[in-house]
C-alpha cells in the first residue's frame, strides 16, 4: 500500500480515505474480494 500511496503523490495525484478504509481495502484485495474494475472504481473514488 505504501508504493502505491507514493506512486500517486509523486504524480501529484490527492488520496482521501476515511480511518481503516486502506486498510480493508489492503484486505479486500488480498482475499481476492475485488477484481481490477473493482479496485479502480474504489480508487477513482478516493483520489483526486
Amino acid at each position: 500500500m505504501l508504493s502505491g500511496l507514493t506512486l500517486l503523490d509523486l504524480n501529484k495525484v490527492n488520496f482521501a480515505a476515511q480511518n481503516g478504509e486502506i486498510e480493508d481495502f489492503a484486505v479486500d484485495i488480498a482475499l481476492k474480494r475485488m477484481d481490477i474494475p473493482q479496485i479502480s472504481h474504489w480508487l477513482q473514488l478516493h483520489t483526486t
